[in-house]
């Protein structure tokens, strides 16, 4: 399943409304087993997990939403908070099973969701449907990263190691080329 939210979470990557803007990820805990729950508390499958969040991926995950978590979770999420950087802490609501204060924070959630979370924006089944289309269709041609490559000489020799924090690494260094788009602030 992990496999599948980071393939899906690659495809959102690619839509520009989502690199500017970036993501509000859900993440319904309702019908977790204690073995899927229990994974948290594996301190190599979190920190990863958060490191891939916040270090290894483009994405930028403005929201990260935990709905009807359990005790358990909540235990495992404690132990793993220390993983956790700042910003993205300040990003994680914990709404057990009120996703009104999701709501009071996120202007806009309440027509992108699903019914059964309290939105607009028809059912889950539906919404299932459409991603499942989307992700079939976006993985049916050639696999999209193909053609990336990095040339590991200009990587400076303080980042060369896997997903570490670079603050002193000048921001500069890297340059800042690229597409930039202008987007409308409403949207």
């Amino acid at each position: 399943m992990r496999t599948m939210n980071n393939m899906n979470f690659e495809r959102c990557m690619f839509d520009e409304r989502c690199q500017i803007g970036g993501l509000a990820l859900v993440i319904d805990m309702s019908s977790t087993s204690m073995e899927q729950a229990s994974q948290w508390a594996d301190i190599k499958n979190s920190k990863s997990a958060f490191k891939l969040l916040q270090e290894g991926s483009p994405g930028r995950v403005k929201h990260l939403i935990f709905y009807k978590e359990s005790k358990i979770f909540d235990f495992a999420f404690r132990l793993t908070e220390m993983w956790i950087s700042d910003k993205m802490r300040h990003r994680i609501l914990r709404v057990k099973d009120d996703m009104n204060k999701a709501f009071k924070k996120i202007p806009g959630l309440k027509d992108v969701l699903p019914i059964e979370y309290g939105g607009t924006c028809g059912d889950t089944r539906s919404a299932v449907e459409n991603c499942r289309l989307e992700f079939k269709a976006f993985y049916s041609k050639s696999y999209p990263l193909k053609d990336i490559s990095v040339d590991e000489s200009k990587r400076p020799e303080s980042a060369k190691n896997y997903m570490k924090e670079y603050k002193e690494v000048d921001n500069s260094i890297m340059g800042s080329t690229g597409t930039y788009v202008k987007i409308d602030p409403g949207d």
